[in-house]
Parts: structure tokens; sequence; C-alpha cells
């Protein structure tokens, strides 16, 4: 859909410049030296933000055929002067050397077509990532940029997350009640049974001997390894609660329902520890939650801005159906969200228990890369074509020609040309 220009030029200036209150989003942040890089989930793209200035940088297009680009890589991670791109959706691991600018990609034994999401672990200049729907952990060369060997790890297909302990790849999986153990030293692999826990498994994070589990309830797990012992948090206040998303205003029923205790959907999408706590961020429910990891107190962390209505819980409106995106954990402090209902960078510090806003924006160049990638040709429901079609317009009217409604056609053209 062509955007209505008239709807962009009333405002500051500083959106002539593709500075807004929104921003793109990615599945993570790969923080270095002061640097984030990530790929947006939506085009493909790898970008990196100076975090001192906040301006974002275009780096490239990820050169994968297929078409559908949402997910394709949305996972980086960073390893000397290469930026490691992992697959969503795509059969490949797309690696981009930063003194050639050139990528080279690593193919995937997925014959089924499987959608991969990962973690990802770095040990001994080898990449170790995890994949549940493939049953497997991949051992990557960073050097070579081939994949060594893939390890059997898991019973069954299904999504999986895991976290590492010293040399330890500790993993749960929505199919199982066990914790996967892969030593990275020696390649071995154990799981442990949690037969006091017969539900669905999602997140895990660890703290010493202690890892914190989450499912498909209102429950959360705490097990001490040493002691084989598990403990169950389920104190949740009366107001917690899923969100219903919609497809169309039709569907709408009640935007919170607190009654439910087992959910269709995960309860929570990561547990990270920062601070004195262990943070656990929704998927479609209501609060974010922390956990004292001294005195196991569960308390919310409220964030008025992210209580939703039935129109911010459509999915047209929304870039996922979730509440959040995990980007960062940073000093064992700062936890980054990428808000879907907001379209903004959250970071809450962990330390003195607030939370700010982050404002990022796309620079001059970043926007004329992007316009080249594009075509000139955008699209409303994408932020980042809305992103740079406003600063272009902006600047269209900020060098005085005025924007007419009747005349959109023409003004387009103008701006195509204006930016070629």
């Amino acid at each position: 859909m062509i955007f209505n220009i008239s709807a962009y030029i009333d405002g500051n200036g500083d959106k002539y410049m593709g500075k807004s209150n929104t921003f793109i989003w990615g599945s993570n942040w790969w923080i270095e030296d002061h640097k984030a890089w990530f790929v947006e989930g939506i085009n493909n793209i790898l970008f990196c933000i100076d975090l001192d200035t906040k301006q974002c940088e275009y780096i490239a297009c990820i050169p994968d055929e297929n078409p559908n680009t949402v997910l394709l890589n949305p996972f980086c991670v960073k390893f000397d002067k290469k930026i490691f791109c992992l697959p969503g959706c795509s059969e490949y691991i797309w690696v981009y050397d930063l003194d050639s600018r050139q990528f080279s990609r690593i193919g995937i034994d997925n014959p089924d077509r499987l959608q991969l999401t990962f973690d990802f672990w770095i040990y001994n200049n080898k990449l170790f990532a995890v994949s549940g729907e493939l049953k497997k952990i991949f051992e990557i060369d960073v050097k070579t940029l081939e994949i060594n060997k893939y390890y059997t790890v898991f019973d069954k297909s299904g999504w999986a997350r895991s976290t590492k302990s010293d040399n330890v790849i500790y993993s749960v999986s929505t199919t199982t009640n066990k914790i996967y153990q892969f030593d990275l030293q020696n390649r071995t692999i154990e799981n442990n049974i949690l037969c006091d826990i017969d539900k669905k498994l999602y997140t895990i994070c660890v703290d010493g001997n202690k890892f914190w589990m989450s499912g498909y309830g209102k429950e959360i797990y705490v097990w001490d390894k040493e002691a084989d012992q598990l403990q169950t948090i389920n104190d949740f206040p009366q107001d917690f609660g899923t969100y219903h998303f919609y497809q169309s205003m039709k569907e709408t029923q009640a935007v919170l329902e607190c009654g439910e205790m087992e959910y269709d959907l995960p309860t929570f999408l990561h547990s990270v520890l920062a601070g004195k706590y262990i943070w656990f961020i929704p998927f479609q429910t209501n609060k974010i939650v922390y956990i004292d990891r001294e005195n196991y107190e569960l308390r919310t962390f409220e964030i008025n801005e992210e209580n939703e209505t039935k129109r911010s819980l459509l999915l047209s409106n929304r870039v996922l159906g979730s509440k959040y995106v995990l980007e960062y954990v940073n000093d064992n402090r700062y936890i980054g969200l990428y808000s879907v209902k907001n379209k903004r960078i959250l970071e809450i510090d962990a330390k003195k228990m607030v939370y700010q806003w982050l404002d990022y924006y796309l620079g001059e160049k970043c926007q004329m890369q992007y316009g080249e990638t594009r075509k000139n040709v955008y699209y409303e429901g994408v932020i980042l074509d809305r992103l740079v079609y406003s600063a272009k317009v902006g600047n269209i009217s900020k060098n005085g020609q005025r924007v007419n409604i009747d005349t959109i056609g023409e003004k387009i053209y103008k701006m195509a040309e204006t930016w070629h």
C-alpha cells in the first residue's frame, strides 16, 4: 500500500533524518566495542548500531534466494572479523566478512526443511548451535566455515531452549520433562529426568548450580543439580494472565484472561539472569516476572505503556504475535527488549529497577542504501519501509517542495529521482 504523504509532514525535523520513536527489530543483538550487530527480522538485512551516537548503519543484505525473507536468518553472532547469521527458515548459515565485505554460506543438513530456531554458544573457536527441531547440536568451525559434526541430543523434534554453565550446554524441550546436557569438552551427552514435572518445558536459565525453568502454565521450576531437588514456584499475582491476539476485530473476546492456569503457548519466551534476579520475559502474557535468587520471592515489573487494548492486539497492527523480543542482556544488568506493541527498544536496569525507552535512528546513508535495495518501493506494513519512507518524504518537504495529496504520484516520482 502506498503511504498518504501528507500524514508524514507535520512533525519535528528529526523525523526527516530517520529519527523516530519507532525502530526495527532483530531476534538478538550482538554487543561488542560499543556496537550492536543484528539482522533485521523482516527483510533479512544485517545492520550495526553505534551505541554512543544511536545511529544505525546498513551493512549488507543477506543474499539468500528465498523470496520469503521474514525470519530467514534472524540470529547474529560476531566472531573476530566475521558475522554469523544463523537461520530461522533458511537452508544456510550466512557469514559476512567485515574485511572483504563479502558473504560466504554454510549448508545445513535439513532434508525435511524444518524451521530452525537456535541458541548458540562459542567454545574454543567453535560455534555450537542448538536446534530442537532437528534434535541436534551443530559444531561449526569459525575458521574453516564448515560444520564439523552434528550431535543428536534430543529424543523428539520440538522447540528447545538452552543455557550454558562452565563447559556444558543444558537444554530443555517442549516434548519431554528432561534436561539434556552436552559436554563441550569431551562431546558427551547426558540427560536428567525431572520426575516431579509432568508438563512441557520451554525456557531455562542457570544460576550457579540452580536451573530455572518455565513451561506452559503459571509455574516456575528451580532444579538444584547438586542436591537433585526440584522446587515449584506458583504464587503468581491474581492479575497475571494472557492476552488474546486477533486476526480481525470480529474475533475479539476479552482482552485479558487471568483465570487460566495452563496455556496453549509458552508462558514466557525467555528466562535470563540479571542483577539479583531471574527475569522471565512474556510471550503473550501480560507481565514481566522477576524472582529473587535467594528467597524465591516472585514479583512483577510494571510497564504502563505495555498495557494492551483490543486494537493493539490486532495482529495486523503488530510485527509479531508476542509481547517482546529479547535483544540483549548486557553487563549482567541491562535487559534490552523490543516492544512489539510500541515498536521501540525498552531497556530495564536490573540494578536500579527502572526502565527507559531508547531511541535509535537510521542515518542518511543507511536510508539511501535501503532505498536502493527496495528500488524505492515501500510497504506500509513494514516498519523499516515506513521509517525510510517518512524520512524521504520529510526531506522533500524540508527542501521546499510542498506536498499535495492530489499529486502524490508526482511527489513519489520526484522522491525516487532525488535518491538515485
